[in-house]
């Protein structure tokens, strides 16, 4: 006799739905790392946004500290709001040595760029 009991099929919808899921927070909040414990499993890939007209520097601490909690972070690189070859250098620098591995890289919102990129 086969199982085709809602609870059963449930499970497998769950289970597709939910296999590689990954999502994306605001570099505005670094208390988002403690509301995503408990609802995604350590290991879930989190897109760490870089917002128009902030610094590069708030996207690599949420990301460092995604990562820290145990899941992948992959900070946007948004290379037109980069000022410099110093904050693309200093970027890439702390987000590698925090063991954050990928990037996800645009261009961003400016329509010109402020830099160099």
């Amino acid at each position: 006799m086969s199982d085709t009991s809602p609870l059963r099929d449930a499970r497998a919808i769950k289970n597709f739905l939910l296999n590689d899921v990954s999502m994306e927070v605001s570099s505005h909040d670094i208390s988002v790392v403690e509301k995503l414990r408990g609802l995604y499993a350590p290991g879930t890939r989190v897109f760490v946004t870089f917002v128009p007209g902030s610094d590069y520097s708030d996207t690599v601490n949420v990301a460092i500290a995604v990562q820290k909690a145990g899941f992948r972070a992959v900070p946007h690189l948004a290379v037109r709001s980069l000022t410099s070859r110093t904050e693309l250098t200093d970027f890439v620098s702390r987000v590698g040595a925090a063991g954050i591995d990928h990037l996800l890289l645009i261009g961003g919102d400016p329509p010109k760029q402020e830099g160099p990129f």
